[in-house]
């Protein structure tokens, strides 16, 4: 995996640990998260994206699809 690939990763997971660290009881995932893990999950796949996210396989799916 090449290093813009890595740094990819690496914001996005800090995107979700940061929202996840604020957010308040079960509020929904903010739309702007959703449009970074769609485009993780293109770049390196739907498993191992929603897998470093820590987001439902399904879910994720979901919002792939158009």
């Amino acid at each position: 995996m090449n290093t813009e690939i890595e740094s990819h990763i690496t914001q996005a997971v800090e995107y979700f640990k940061l929202w996840r660290s604020q957010r308040k009881g079960k509020s929904p995932i903010p739309e702007e998260l959703w449009e970074e893990a769609v485009s993780l999950a293109r770049l390196i796949g739907l498993n191992k994206a929603s897998k470093a996210l820590g987001l439902n396989h399904k879910s994720l799916k979901e919002h792939l699809s158009p």
